[in-house]
C-alpha cells in the first residue's frame, strides 16, 4: 500500500494565453512511489496556512499588483486590497521564468535577463502559440505535447508570469494557483484541489473465469474548484499526461463529470486498459473558454475482482446472506426490498471484511435485478409483474425466490427464502451465573429413536453443545406421542389408558426444569392414517386446545417458581413420506398441520421454527439410516447427522429472535 503522499515545496508560475498546466512524472515505478511517499506531509506542516491565504485571494477575486523577491530567497505578493502574501523559499533558493506569446510563437526569459527569446523544441524549432499547456517533467519544460529545450532546477522555487494575459501561476507542491495580475481580464479557474482520503483513486474491473472483463466501475474523485460559484456549464474535461507507471504504453483515460455544486466537482475516471498490476498517472484538465487549468498529479489503481468470488451481502450486517428466511405475510415489492437490504460484495483478503459494489464504484442504477419463483419450493406464493411477491392467504407457508443480478456483462444468481411467519423479538434477563434453561418437547424424533447414544447425540444434546455452557437443554421427548388426545405427550398413561388429570413423566420433567424457553415439536404422529382411521380428521379440533392447556401449565409453573414467563417456539414436523411404515402422512403435515401451527403462532405471537422444508430429505440415507436396531432408513427418524442439522437450525432461529442479557 502506498503511504501518505508528501510533496516538496516548489512554486511554478506560468504565463499563458490559453495555457493548461500539469506537473507529472515519467519516472519508473519505484521512483513514482517514492515521490508519492514524500508529498503531503510537508504541505500539511509548512504550507497549510499559505494555501489557505491563496484560496482566499482567489475566492475574494483579488489581483496581484506586484511581487518582489525576499531576502530569504522567496517572494512577496502585493495584493489589490493592500495586503501581502509571503511565499517562502526552499533551501535551494529560487528562480523566476517569464513567458509570453509574440508573433505566433512562445517566448521566455529569466527575470534578470533583458532579452526575450523564442522557446525552442529539442530539434531547435520554435514552439507555436497553438500549443497550449505547460508541464514540468524531470527538470524539463513541455508546452502542449512538445518537449522544449528549456530546463529548470527542480528543487528551486519557481514562479512564472504570463506577460500576455497578466496572470501569475504559483505551485505549492503539486497544488497550483492561477491569480490574475492587475489589469488582467482572466476570469477562469483559479485552483483545482483533489480531495481524497486515500493514497490513490480506485477503479474496479470484474472478470469472468477466463479473465475477460465483464463489468467496470470508474474511479471516482472529488475536486474543490475555486473561485466558488464559477460557471462550469461549458467546461470540457480531459486527462492530461496520462501514462502507465512501469510501462511504456500510453493508454487513454476518460474523464466524465458526475456533478458540480458550485464548489465540489465529482468526476469519474476510466482507463481504457485495465489490469491489477498497473498504476495510471494523470492530471485532470478543465478547459473553460480560452483558458485551461489542471489538477495535481494523481494515480488511478485498477482493482480486479473475480466474479466467482462475489457474494450476496446483507447491508445491515455487511456479511454474506446465509440461510436467509425473510417474512412475507401479504405482499412485498422485491425491487425495493432487495435494494434496501442486499447488495453484491467481495471479500477483502487482508481484513476479512467485505466491500460492496457501491463502495467499489458501481452506481446503483447500473445494477439490474430479475426475480423468479423456484416452483419446486413454492408453497402458497405468487409473483406478479416480475417483482411483487404475494402470500396466497392461509395457504402460504414459504417459498424460494431466485434473484439474478446483472452488472455490465456479468450475471450473478442467488436464492433467498421467504416465509409467511413474522419473526417475533423475544428477550430474557438472567442473573450473572444463571443458565438459560430450555425444554425440548416432542416425540420419538426429539427422544432420539434410532440414534446411538441419544443422550449425547440427539438434537437436544447437540443443541446444548452448540449453545454452550451458559445454556441447559433438557430432552423431554417421548416416542409415539401427539399433541392431540390420540397419544398425548402431556398426560399420564396407565393400564393403556390416559389419565388426563395427571402429567406424564416427561411433562413433569419439563416442568421441574422451570424452563425459560420451551421448544415444542409435536404433530408428526397426529398425521397418522391406519386401521383406526384418519387421526387428524378425528382429533384436529384438539390440537389448538391441548396446546393452549400445555402452555398454560408451563406459565402457571413458571409463575409459582420465581415468576418466570416461558418463551414458546413451535416447530414444523420434519419431512417424511406418505409411504413409511408408521402410517405418518407427509401430505397431512404440509396441508393441515403446518397451517394449524402457523395460525396458532400468529394468534399468540410465537415464533415458529421450520424443521420441515429444505432441511432434511427423508430419502437421504446419510441423514436417516438408523444407528441402532434395523440399520435401515425408515424415512421418519433422523440419525445423529440429521439431528445435528435440526440442532443447527434451532440455534439459528434462537439467535435470530432471542436476546439474552446477564446482569
Amino acid at each position: 500500500m502506498l503511504n501518505r503522499i508528501f510533496f516538496k515545496l516548489v512554486f511554478l508560475g506560468i504565463c499563458i494565453s490559453f495555457l493548461g498546466i500539469s506537473i507529472t512524472s515519467c519516472k519508473n515505478y519505484d521512483d513514482d512511489i517514492q515521490s508519492l511517499e514524500n508529498q503531503v506531509g510537508t504541505i500539511d506542516s509548512e504550507t497549510g496556512n499559505l494555501r489557505k491565504q491563496l484560496e482566499n485571494v482567489i475566492n475574494g477575486k483579488l489581483t496581484v499588483a506586484n511581487y518582489e523577491p525576499t531576502a530569504e530567497g522567496g517572494w512577496k505578493l502585493y495584493l489589490s486590497n493592500g495586503k501581502a502574501v509571503n511565499i517562502p523559499a526552499t533551501k535551494n533558493g529560487s528562480s523566476l521564468l517569464l513567458f509570453r506569446t509574440e508573433g505566433g510563437y512562445w517566448e521566455t526569459k529569466e527575470a534578470s535577463a533583458e532579452e526575450w527569446k523564442q522557446v525552442k523544441d529539442v530539434l531547435d524549432n520554435p514552439v507555436a502559440d497553438s500549443q497550449t499547456g505547460l508541464k514540468a517533467i524531470k527538470g524539463k519544460v513541455y508546452i502542449g505535447n512538445t518537449e522544449t529545450a528549456l530546463t529548470y532546477e527542480k528543487e528551486k522555487v519557481l514562479l512564472a508570469e504570463n506577460k500576455t494575459d497578466k496572470t501569475l501561476y504559483i505551485m505549492i507542491g503539486s497544488e497550483s494557483y492561477l491569480i490574475p495580475m492587475n489589469g488582467s481580464s482572466y476570469t477562469g479557474i483559479g485552483s483545482i484541489t483533489l480531495l481524497s482520503a486515500k493514497d490513490w483513486l480506485e477503479a474496479t474491473v470484474i472478470e469472468d473465469a477466463e479473465g475477460n472483463a465483464v463489468a467496470f466501475a470508474p474511479a471516482k474523485a472529488q475536486f474543490k474548484i475555486l473561485p466558488e460559484g464559477i460557471d462550469l456549464s461549458e467546461a470540457v474535461y480531459t486527462c492530461g499526461d496520462m501514462h502507465v507507471i512501469t510501462r511504456n504504453a500510453v493508454p487513454s483515460m476518460n474523464a466524465e463529470k458526475e456533478s458540480f455544486d458550485g464548489r465540489i466537482l465529482t468526476m469519474r475516471f476510466s482507463p481504457s486498459a485495465v489490469n491489477d498490476q498497473a498504476y495510471y498517472a494523470a492530471t485532470l484538465d478543465i478547459a473553460l473558454g480560452k483558458s485551461k487549468k489542471s489538477s495535481r498529479y494523481f494515480v488511478v489503481r485498477p482493482t480486479v475482482k473475480k466474479i466467482a468470488d462475489a457474494v450476496l451481502l446483507v447491508k445491515e450486517t455487511e456479511k454474506p446472506a446465509t440461510n436467509a428466511q425473510i417474512p412475507c405475510t401479504s405482499e412485498m415489492d422485491l425491487n425495493d426490498y432487495f435494494a434496501s437490504h442486499f447488495t453484491i460484495g467481495f471479500a477483502e483478503e487482508e481484513t476479512g471484511t467485505y466491500q460492496s459494489i457501491e463502495e467499489l464504484g458501481f452506481e446503483t442504477e447500473s445494477v439490474k435485478t430479475e426475480f423468479s419463483l423456484e416452483q419446486a419450493s413454492n408453497r402458497g406464493y405468487l409473483l406478479e409483474d416480475g417483482k411483487t411477491l404475494k402470500a396466497n392467504g392461509d395457504d402460504a407457508v414459504n417459498c424460494k425466490v431466485n434473484v439474478k443480478y446483472s452488472i455490465g456483462k456479468a450475471t450473478l444468481n442467488y436464492t433467498i427464502g421467504f416465509r409467511s411467519m413474522e419473526y417475533v423479538a423475544k428477550s430474557i434477563t438472567l442473573g450473572k451465573n444463571e443458565q438459560v434453561r430450555i425444554a425440548c418437547v416432542g416425540n420419538s424424533i426429539t427422544a432420539g429413536s434410532g440414534i446411538l447414544d441419544a443422550g449425547e447425540n440427539g438434537y437436544p444434546a447437540q443443541l446444548n453443545k452448540l449453545l454452550g455452557t451458559k445454556y441447559q437443554v433438557l430432552n423431554c421427548g417421548a416416542s409415539g406421542t401427539t399433541m392431540t388426545k390420540l397419544r398425548p405427550w402431556m398426560y399420564l398413561l396407565q393400564n393403556e389408558r390416559f389419565d388426563y388429570s395427571q402429567n406424564s413423566p416427561y411433562f413433569q420433567r419439563a416442568l421441574d426444569l422451570n424452563p425459560h424457553i420451551v421448544i415444542i415439536k409435536l404433530g408428526t404422529n397426529d398425521s397418522k392414517k391406519d386401521g383406526l382411521g384418519d387421526h387428524w380428521e378425528i382429533h384436529k379440533e384438539e390440537y389448538a386446545t391441548e396446546l393452549e392447556k400445555m402452555v398454560l401449565k408451563f406459565k402457571e409453573n413458571g409463575s409459582s417458581k420465581g415468576g418466570i414467563q416461558p418463551i414458546f417456539y413451535l416447530c414444523y414436523p420434519c419431512m417424511t413420506t406418505d409411504n413409511n411404515g408408521f402410517g405418518i402422512k407427509n401430505t397431512t403435515i404440509e396441508t393441515k398441520i403446518i397451517p394449524e401451527i402457523n395460525a396458532i403462532a400468529k394468534k399468540n405471537h410465537w415464533n415458529v421454527i421450520d424443521l420441515h422444508y429444505d432441511l432434511l430429505d427423508p430419502m437421504n440415507d446419510e441423514d436417516f439410516t438408523r444407528e441402532t436396531d434395523s440399520k435401515q432408513n425408515d424415512n421418519v427418524h433422523p440419525n445423529s447427522k440429521g439431528a445435528a442439522k435440526l440442532a443447527a437450525k434451532i440455534k439459528e432461529e434462537l439467535e435470530r429472535t432471542l436476546t439474552v442479557e446477564w446482569e
